[in-house]
């Protein structure tokens, strides 16, 4: 008896080891992925001659985050008085207090911020279209979101010019309304023939009205136009942005010793005009002589930082004004001033090298290459260039060219590409180079080596730009972007449209843009909402390009259309 129990023990005990061992998958089956759709509705879609008492439902295909699609339901054009919102099971019903208007063609979209149970988007906004006349309008408006990050849930407004001229996304409602998906695609569609001025806003915080430096916004390059002869609108596209609108502001100036003053602005600033050192005055407050500034440059690594070079000072009171400043975004200050006690102190601190490019011991250096130093402080120019040696594997001078961006950094130019698969060295001797106040660098010799790759290994991209707007001016700036693996962009301008090469290109999959530079100032415009500033046109490839090694990639073609123009070139957008 007794060893026939513990033999049922025994097998009690396995089994439970067994079944803790058994392995399998999870319950509830693979994870649900499958995004929500819209699968039935009331009215029907398109419907016309709909009572403008209906009360408007949406069955979803799954159960849904009854909040997510609350907030991303748009019924345009607004209804008046007020909407109520009622949920059974996965149906939405909408009711209106006062009857909708009639003769008047209304959408009620459902935006891709709309989530599921288990977090799944919507793949792509919804829209039900229905009439309380007889006809439905029929005009669209298609396009493209670009920017960094996530694209998803950003809504597209459509602002009737006729109700008002200058419309504010800030505080005008507007009369129709979108969501873009992932892809940053969209489409506006049921629209009133008429004329319209679109924004995209990624309206962060839901509150359905653009919050300038919170929100991003996207300006398109003009307004669009609809009408019974062309009721389809292509290629209203946008960059998206979030815009800086408060000028820069001038916080504090510093004497570190007697020929140093540190500028600080409120943000990081454009280097130029804040590189010319006319553009600075400092006054001793004593009636005392002026300073005389002899260099000036932006800080590279805290780009809200002016370091000033001055004659000699003395330790008193001075009032430094700043002409003219102005940030990343082209907000400017003119005429700022500030006070800062002078220094008797003298210039002790031996200038460094604080970057070079490339970087010491690197390989796989392309043959192109314009070698770049960065120091701690403006340089003394020719005591550089009498410092500075440069030479191939075997000792052989290289000769170029130097030439100097800023006070504090110097690029030296070989007069030719450099050999392949070859070391290089540059040679920087300490107690040559000097600073303006005539110290020199704190290492005796400064050495960055460095190899380069196989030449042959490099490739190019080349095509044609042609403009399709006779009457626009301003140079092209076409811009390769590696996208796999990830790498850098590279970028060319042209004068005017015709053949475009960007050479030196490292093998691997590129995406192609380019823009036109209208108003000349070397870099994309968004333009702005108020006062309404267009941006600059601007067309991306559709179909990214392969470079492979000593393969040039050409007849990649670009047309940048004209605004408005139907959209046939394989560079849609």
């Amino acid at each position: 008896m007794r060893n026939r129990r513990l033999r049922g023990l025994c097998l009690v005990a396995l089994l439970v080891v067994g079944g803790c061992a058994r392995q399998g998958f999870p319950p509830g089956g693979p994870e649900d992925k499958t995004p929500p759709e819209v699968v039935a509705t009331w009215p029907a879609g398109n419907a016309v001659q709909v009572p403008p008492s209906v009360r408007v439902s949406l069955t979803f295909s799954e159960k849904m985050q009854r909040q997510s699609v609350e907030q991303a339901l748009f019924v345009v054009p607004k209804p008046a008085g007020t909407t109520s919102l009622r949920w059974r099971g996965r149906t939405l019903f909408i009711s209106f207090s006062e009857a909708l208007r009639l003769g008047r063609t209304y959408v009620v979209t459902v935006g891709t911020d709309a989530r599921d149970l288990r977090n799944n988007r919507v793949s792509q906004a919804f829209s039900l279209a229905f009439s309380t006349g007889r006809t439905l309008d029929s005009c669209a408006v298609s396009g493209r979101v670009f920017g960094t990050g996530q694209l998803a849930g950003t809504a597209i407004w459509a602002f009737d010019l006729s109700a008002e001229a200058c419309p504010d996304p800030s505080r005008t409602v507007p009369d129709y309304v979108t969501q873009c998906g992932a892809t940053g695609e969209y489409l506006l569609r049921s629209m009133a023939p008429g004329a319209y001025r679109l924004f995209a806003v990624l309206d962060r915080d839901g509150n359905q009205r653009y919050d300038a430096e919170y929100d991003a916004l996207g300006v398109p390059a003009g307004d669009v136009e609809l009408s019974a002869e062309a009721p389809l609108f292509r290629g209203c596209d946008f960059r998206l942005a979030v815009r800086d609108t408060t000028p820069p502001r001038l916080e504090s100036a510093t004497a570190s010793d007697a020929r140093h003053v540190h500028v600080r602005f409120s943000e990081p600033m454009q280097s130029w005009p804040l590189t010319v050192p006319d553009n600075y005055l400092i006054l001793s407050q004593d009636g005392g002589d002026s300073l005389r500034v002899m260099a000036a440059y932006v800080d590279t690594e805290r780009p809200s930082f002016v370091h000033l070079a001055t004659s000699l000072q003395r330790p008193a009171s001075y009032r430094l004004t700043v002409r003219r400043a102005c940030d990343a975004n082209d907000l400017c200050l003119h005429e700022a001033t500030i006070e800062f006690a002078g220094s008797g102190l003298a210039d002790t601190v031996r200038p460094a090298l604080v970057k070079s490019v490339p970087k010491d011991s690197a390989r796989v250096v392309p043959c192109t290459l314009t070698l770049a130093f960065t120091f701690s402080e403006a340089m003394d120019t020719a005591s550089v260039r009498t410092a500075l040696t440069f030479t191939d594997s075997a000792g052989v001078l290289i000769p170029g060219r130097l030439q100097w961006p800023s006070a504090a950094q110097c690029e030296f130019v070989p007069q030719r590409p450099l050999a392949g698969r070859c070391r290089h060295r540059a040679t920087l001797l300490g107690s040559l180079a000097r600073d303006l106040s005539g110290l020199p660098l704190r290492l005796d010799t400064v050495r960055v080596t460095f190899w380069t790759m196989n030449c042959d290994t490099l490739s190019s991209i080349a095509g044609t730009v042609r403009d399709e707007d006779p009457t626009a001016t301003g140079p092209v700036v076409i811009r390769a972007s590696q996208v796999r693996p990830k790498g850098a962009s590279h970028e060319v301008m042209l004068p005017e449209p015709g053949p475009y090469e960007i050479a030196d290109l490292l093998p691997g999959v590129y995406l192609l843009e380019a823009y036109r530079d209208e108003d000349a100032n070397g870099r994309y415009s968004l333009g702005s909402a108020l006062p309404f500033r267009p941006a600059e046109r601007f067309v991306v490839l559709a179909d990214s390009v392969q470079v492979r090694s000593r393969w040039p990639n050409v007849g990649n073609d670009i047309v940048l259309p004209r605004w408005g123009a139907p959209r046939t070139s394989q560079l849609e957008r």
